[in-house]
C-alpha cells in the first residue's frame, strides 16, 4: 500500500522563517510519462551556493526541470536520476561559462528522491547531508568523495545514490548544513513525531536553515505540505510544467534569490579575479574548483 508523504520545508534566512523554500519540488506523475516512471513520486531538493545571484523563478525552473528529464527518462531508477542530475549540472555549467568573466559561479547541491510504495531511491550530488530514523537505527548519510563538490563545476556529474525502505512513522531528514546544536535531536535512536521533530530542529538554534524534514504516514500516496501552522495537500492541485525546453518569462516584480541567501551557505570567493581568466576562450569546460587558490573552501554561513 502506498504511503503517504508528509514533507516540511525548514527554511530560515536572516532570521525569518519562510515556508517558501526555492528549489524543493515535491510531485506525483504527470499523465504522460516515461516506461517505469508510472508509479514514482518524486521529491527535488536544490540548494545553490556560490556568489551568483538567481531569481525565485529561475531558482524554480531549475527544479522544475530536473523534474521533467526525470518523468522522461524510461529503464531503471538510477538512469532517471542520473540524467536529472546532468540536466541540472548542464544548466549551472552553461551559466558558469557564461559569468565567468564577471567572475561569477554557483554549484548545485542536489538531492533527488524517488519514491515507490515504500521504496525510496535518492541519488546526492555535492555535500549533502542525509538521516533516517526509524524504529530499528538511525542511519547518517554523508559521502562527500564520491557526490563531489557540487553541480556546475565540470562536465562530470558526481552523483551518490543510496536506497531506503520507508515505513509509517519513519523520518527522513535532508540538509545542506547540519548546525552542532543539531547534534542531540539528530542522535536519537527512534522517530518523533514529525511537528515534534520539527520543533526541536527550529528551537535549538537562531542559526540559518536549510532542510526538508519528510514522514511516511498511512494513506493513498498523495503528498502533504506541512509547515509550523499549516498543513496543505499538494497531490490533487495541478502539476507543474514539466517541458523543460519550452522558455519560461521571469516576470518583472520576480524577487532575486539574494546572493545565495536561499541556500543560506555560501562559498566565499578566495581571490577577486576572475577564476577562468587564465583558460584559453575556445577551451572546453574546466572544473571551477580546481582554479581557487584554496581547492576546499570551506562552507560559511550568511
Amino acid at each position: 500500500m502506498p504511503l503517504d508523504i508528509n514533507l516540511s520545508p525548514i527554511y530560515r534566512i536572516n532570521g525569518q522563517e519562510d515556508s517558501a523554500m526555492p528549489g524543493m519540488l515535491a510531485v506525483t506523475p504527470p499523465k504522460v510519462t516515461a516506461r517505469g516512471r508510472e508509479g514514482d513520486r518524486l521529491i527535488v531538493y536544490l540548494l545553490l551556493a556560490g556568489n551568483s545571484t538567481f531569481t525565485t523563478t529561475e531558482y524554480k525552473k531549475i527544479a522544475e526541470d530536473a523534474a521533467a528529464v526525470y518523468y522522461q527518462t524510461p529503464r531503471a531508477v538510477t538512469s532517471a536520476l542520473r540524467a536529472s542530475a546532468e540536466q541540472v549540472n548542464k544548466i549551472l555549467l552553461d551559466r558558469n561559462m557564461k559569468s565567468s568573466a564577471q567572475g561569477q559561479y554557483a554549484l548545485g547541491y542536489l538531492v533527488l528522491a524517488s519514491i515507490r510504495e515504500s521504496q525510496c531511491i535518492f541519488s546526492i550530488s555535492g555535500p549533502m547531508h542525509a538521516y533516517t530514523f526509524s524504529q530499528t537505527e538511525t542511519r547518517h548519510i554523508f559521502e562527500p568523495s564520491v557526490s563531489g563538490k557540487g553541480l556546475g563545476s565540470s562536465q562530470n556529474s558526481h552523483i551518490h545514490y543510496a536506497q531506503i525502505d520507508l515505513n509509517v512513522g519513519d523520518l527522513f531528514l535532508l540538509c545542506g548544513k547540519v548546525p552542532n546544536a543539531w547534534s542531540t535531536s539528530l542522535a536519537d535512536s527512534k522517530p518523533s513525531s514529525l511537528p515534534s521533530m520539527r520543533r526541536r530542529l527550529t528551537t535549538s538554534t537562531g542559526e540559518d536553515l536549510n532542510a526538508i524534514l519528510i514522514q511516511a504516514g498511512i494513506g493513498n500516496g498523495s503528498i502533504n505540505f506541512i509547515t509550523s501552522s499549516k498543513e496543505e495537500k499538494v497531490d490533487e492541485a495541478p502539476p507543474p510544467d514539466l517541458t523543460p525546453n519550452l522558455p519560461q518569462p521571469t516576470p518583472a516584480d520576480s524577487t532575486p534569490a539574494h546572493v545565495l541567501q536561499p541556500s543560506a551557505y555560501a562559498i566565499p570567493l578566495q581571490q577577486k579575479e576572475d577564476p577562468l581568466a587564465s583558460l584559453p576562450r575556445q577551451t572546453t569546460p574546466r572544473d571551477f574548483l580546481r582554479l581557487f587558490r584554496e581547492p576546499n573552501p570551506k562552507i560559511m554561513l550568511r
